[in-house]
């Protein structure tokens, strides 16, 4: 018969471990993130063409870059959410 302080003790293993894999889970949902963003973004010429790079400049990149950076970002939105529920556990 398992004691039931030992019963606690399982749960909170168990809830450490998976607060630790969501955490990874959501590390790499960023990670995937800020590489759709490197496809998204357009190598400016200048300084001032840098503060165009959301809007004026995305004509001049690459149908490909924009559709797989789009897609790419989408996709990695589950991980990042299953990433808050380390905050929710810490808080």
């Amino acid at each position: 018969m398992v004691r039931i302080k030992d019963k606690h003790n399982m749960m909170n293993h168990l809830k450490a471990q998976t607060v630790l894999k969501l955490g990874f889970i959501g590390i790499l949902g960023i990670l995937i993130t800020i590489i759709s963003d490197f496809f998204l973004i357009g190598k400016p010429n200048s300084a001032y063409e840098f503060l165009w790079l959301g809007t004026e400049s995305m004509a001049e990149i690459a149908p490909w870059r924009i559709t797989f950076g789009t897609i790419l970002g989408v996709l990695a939105l589950p991980f990042q959410a299953l990433g808050i529920v380390p905050v929710y556990y810490g808080l």
